[in-house]
């Protein structure tokens, strides 16, 4: 089959069994506000739907030290428990991450992050959106090279069966991709510790700042198109994805 016919077959709407162990719709932004404030502003804002917050290990360190650090710079300090999702909150940023169930869908993650943005809007909080991401982390309990077109060649020889963790960064349209694999992985579960293969792809793009209430849904809608194509056209291959009992 060619590219350009296999980029016209559908895109499945499910997969049996859902691979996806997390899903992260992130909002960062420049304020106004003292970063000490930031938190509680967004949870007396958004209280209706995520009751109970946790203080995070991030939050013991000052500031003005985590500023300066990129990787802690946006990192939450409390975490909101929703029913199905929950949302963690920084002086610089917020993401939507899955609760302790299954995945429950795009239109679950759009409808509360709809949401939420309809209830910061009037606090006048977001100066300007430094970045919004996408990411998806999905785990297969299948050899890496049974389950992702993906490989690896050293010195002509590929090196796929082997322990690895390989990043990419690619340009999708205008987003730009982090792509991530790991194996062997380890996966904690209810039915216990699973090893496999991690994949995560990391979506970040931007929106023009005087029009970002209109645009960052439809734009995380772009993102997740363009995710779930990469997802299926260009990660899975065919034959895993027959044994996905995917539906259309």
């Amino acid at each position: 089959m060619t590219e350009f016919a296999s980029s016209l077959l559908p895109l499945p709407t499910r997969i049996t069994p859902c691979s996806i162990v997390n899903a992260i719709t992130e909002v960062r932004f420049q304020t106004d506000q003292s970063p000490t404030v930031v938190p509680g502003l967004i949870y007396s804002a958004v209280r209706d739907r995520f009751p109970k917050q946790t203080e995070l290990g991030q939050a013991q360190i000052p500031d003005a030290a985590r500023a300066k650090m990129p990787e802690l710079r946006y990192a939450p300090t409390v975490e909101m428990h929703g029913e199905l999702l929950s949302l963690h909150v920084g002086p610089r940023g917020f993401f939507l991450g899955m609760g302790p169930g299954e995945y429950p869908g795009w239109t679950v993650y759009r409808e509360m992050l709809t949401w939420v943005l309809e209830q910061l809007r009037p606090l006048k909080l977001i100066k300007v959106a430094e970045r919004l991401g996408l990411r998806y982390s999905d785990f297969f309990s299948h050899p890496l090279q049974n389950c992702l077109q993906v490989d690896l060649l050293i010195g002509g020889r590929s090196e796929i069966d082997q322990p690895l963790q390989v990043t990419s960064h690619l340009k999708r349209q205008d987003h730009v991709c982090q792509v991530q694999i790991t194996t062997p992985a380890l996966l904690e579960s209810a039915q216990g510790t699973k090893q496999g293969c991690l994949l995560d792809v990391d979506l970040g793009f931007t929106v023009d700042p005087q029009l970002f209430w209109e645009q960052v849904v439809p734009r995380f809608d772009q993102a997740h198109q363009v995710q779930k194509e990469m997802f299926f056209r260009e990660l899975l291959k065919p034959a895993f994805l027959a044994t996905l009992n995917p539906e259309y």
